[in-house]
């Protein structure tokens, strides 16, 4: 009897309920899981799903025809990407987004993972969002006909209706498709740099659209609004115009923010102050600045001990980051570094991303990109005698952040004992006056 792979299986002739029900999942699960990059030993550069999904997948070109495995793109002694490899064998897309895919200094396996989730593990809610998705795209490619033929029959001028059909056929010029042409030098939207820049950024996600559709209020009361229209008009034989239903939309979205203003506002809380440890442990605070355009990240990490006094600092630039939050995890893991060069054992580690901190102090295994730098720093607090990893309101970790925003304008990378860089000497300060009883 012949063997093979879930993913290359076929249904059969004869298949059981079991089988039904397991194959039925097949096409999800194949679009929605993808390779965590380890050795790259198992990784197919141009069969296998292995770069970050806004990336999309590897073109197959004459230049890269010759390699077959990602690890002959590692220095595996040195764990770091062969970048001018890279930048010779692929788009410069494709290149940048390679060389952004975080790379253990530790041996591991590659691994395949579930990318439709932030923990590259399967959900059943992920994957049923996948599934929504698909059936959402099957139906927009179904209908893409009757779309245009609707763009083209709108009483608009033509130019509008010209721009919305460039629009749908990414025929803009976009920061993602001058950066894929050779012409830009960085795929990131230039206006507010939290992004690739693609159609769809612009219109959703790109500054004053983003803060159009936080509008929630307008959105959930238009959805009411409908709804009640067509429940008058199937209970009561109704029929409301949109005027009708427009005037009652911004008619109750006016009367609450004017009831809104009339209650009074809260107290403010007190402003969060550093607090610092106890002996024998020294508290590290940690923080990175991250540059979307570059897809740079600045760290920043000072080390004081009980009484406030700074035992070190430092501040490093790193080079193909792909997010703030994997920024977050480099920065803590070169705050321990220094700890441990520094010879402490007792440490409290302490970082205002909340998201970094919970995925620290995790049981569970993270196996996203980010999971890569969690699992290093997993590995280096073990070699700790006490350690411990705490989130911190931004205003508590104010020394820190002026540390990694100090990299910006120095040369290279820096570090201090006993002291740190002028820039955050004030807020030291502050720090050391909401000790004072």
């Amino acid at each position: 009897m012949a063997h093979t792979s879930f993913w290359n299986a076929t249904l059969g002739n004869y298949p059981s309920y079991g089988w039904k029900s397991i194959y039925a999942a097949q096409k999800l699960l194949e679009d929605g899981t993808g390779w965590r990059v380890g050795s790259g030993s198992q990784i197919s550069i141009l069969q296998a799903r292995w770069l970050p999904r806004w990336a999309g997948g590897i073109q197959a070109t004459t230049a890269n025809n010759g390699i077959e495995k990602v690890s002959d793109l590692i220095d595996q002694s040195a764990k770091t990407w062969k970048v001018e490899l890279i930048k010779c064998f692929f788009t410069p897309m494709e290149a940048h987004a390679i060389c952004c895919i975080p790379l253990s200094i530790y041996t591991i396996e590659d691994k395949m993972v579930w990318c439709a989730d932030n923990s590259g593990m399967y959900m059943v809610r992920s994957g049923y969002r996948c599934l929504v998705q698909s059936n959402i795209n099957d139906t927009i490619n179904t209908d893409h006909t009757i779309f245009y033929k609707q763009i083209w029959e709108l009483d608009l001028p033509p130019k509008i209706r010209i721009a919305i059909w460039r629009f749908t056929h990414e025929y803009i010029p976009t920061a993602a498709n001058l950066y894929n042409r050779i012409i830009n030098s960085s795929p990131i939207c230039p206006s507010y740099g939290e992004a690739p820049e693609n159609f769809m950024h612009t219109l959703l996600m790109c500054g004053p659209a983003k803060n159009w559709y936080d509008f929630g209020e307008i959105a959930a009361t238009t959805a009411w609004a409908l709804r009640q229209a067509r429940n008058k008009l199937i209970m009561e034989g109704k029929r409301q115009s949109i005027q009708d239903i427009c005037s009652i939309i911004f008619s109750i979205i006016r009367e609450t923010r004017e009831l809104r203003n009339k209650i009074p506002a809260q107290v403010k809380t007190m402003t969060p102050i550093w607090k610092p440890p106890q002996e024998p442990f020294v508290k590290v605070n940690f923080d990175a600045a991250f540059k979307a355009t570059l897809h740079h990240s600045y760290s920043g990490f000072v080390i004081r001990n009980s009484r406030g006094s700074v035992m070190g600092s430092g501040t490093v630039l790193n080079k193909f980051v792909s997010d703030p939050f994997t920024a977050e995890a480099i920065a803590c893991f070169q705050a321990l570094n220094l700890s441990r060069e520094m010879g402490f054992s007792h440490v409290q580690m302490e970082g205002d991303s909340q998201t970094t901190i919970v995925k620290i102090n995790q049981v569970l295994p993270n196996y996203s990109d980010m999971g890569t730098y969690i699992d290093e720093i997993k590995i280096k607090a073990s070699l700790f005698q006490h350690i411990s990893f705490h989130h911190v309101d931004r205003r508590a970790n104010m020394v820190a952040h002026m540390i990694a925003k100090e990299r910006i304008s120095l040369r290279e990378d820096k570090f201090w004992v006993e002291e740190l860089p002028a820039a955050a000497e004030a807020f030291l300060a502050r720090d050391l006056s909401g000790l004072i009883p």
